[in-house]
């Protein structure tokens, strides 16, 4: 993998879910994957919201059953804020199943959580990711871009705002809006969204 890509190794993950206990049962289970970091666990629907926003984690596990707000409802405002975030519904009832679909559930898994129906969906996330990095060294190689002008691409597509981008790679909010115009200009689009498209 191209050494600009570095930052996309590891995805941030977090889970949602109104139990500890299945909170604790799942993060055991998820720390049998390298690639996974930051295995938060909240247990307040209304309180994830907030942390997600801040976090931009690459992967959710949502329950759905909650006090408060639904994870369905939760899905919704997930999607808004955070379109490119895979979500993966964990719960205790099948009947949600096609609700899930509809608000583009990645996967849908029961519990108890079976380990082999878990590396099967961590493998098609692999997959996915593998397929976002292809697709950003084709626009590294179309456009012309350079490995930094990838990064910024990288995280304007994950969904972080320019002040976070700044943050995230140590320059300056000015730096990063000059490389989001330089992008947009090589690739001829009026927007990060047209680009993507």
């Amino acid at each position: 993998m191209n050494e600009f890509l570095h930052i996309m190794r590891l995805y941030r993950a977090l889970i949602i879910d109104d139990e500890p206990a299945a909170i604790a049962q799942l993060r055991d289970l998820l720390k049998a994957y390298s690639f996974l970091q930051s295995m938060e666990g909240i247990t307040d629907p209304l309180k994830a919201e907030a942390a997600i926003q801040n976090q931009k984690p690459s992967l959710i596990f949502l329950d759905i059953e909650m006090p408060g707000m639904d994870g369905l409802e939760l899905a919704e405002r997930i999607k808004e804020c955070c379109p490119f975030t895979t979500l993966v519904f964990v719960t205790s009832y099948n009947q949600y199943a096609i609700q899930a679909i509809k608000k583009s559930a990645f996967d849908y898994i029961l519990k108890p959580v079976d380990r082999d129906e878990l590396d099967e969906s961590m493998q098609r996330f692999l997959e996915t990711k593998k397929a976002e990095e292809d697709y950003l060294v084709q626009l590294k190689d179309r456009f012309k871009l350079t490995p930094r002008e990838i990064e910024v691409t990288s995280l304007v597509k994950s969904g972080f705002t320019s002040e976070e981008i700044a943050g995230q790679l140590n320059i300056s909010l000015l730096t990063v809006n000059t490389h989001r115009q330089n992008i947009l200009r090589k690739a001829g689009c009026g927007n990060f969204l047209e680009m993507f498209d």
